[in-house]
């Protein structure tokens, strides 16, 4: 199966290239991107271009409440995880 492309956003390293390498190993995807910071979640999540988002709830900045919010209104289908 195809995921099309994704977006993992965690502030831990650890958790991105876990997961990044989980999703590589296990499935197909077009496309990876990885990001470390809530103000580069904000800048990306602008471009809506992806299927599936993991998200991690909390970042030193804040929480991502809201870009969950935008990205399940804007993207009817795409999935969000939040860990």
């Amino acid at each position: 199966m195809n995921l099309g492309n994704v977006l993992i956003a965690d502030d831990h390293p650890f958790v991105l290239t876990f997961l990044r390498k989980l999703l590589e190993d296990h499935f197909e995807t077009n496309k990876i991107t990885t990001i470390r910071t809530l103000p580069e979640l904000n800048k990306e999540v602008e471009k809506l271009g992806y299927n599936l988002y993991v998200l991690d709830l909390e970042f030193k900045e804040g929480n991502c409440y809201e870009l969950i919010h935008i990205i399940r209104n804007e993207q009817k289908k795409a999935k969000v995880i939040v860990n």
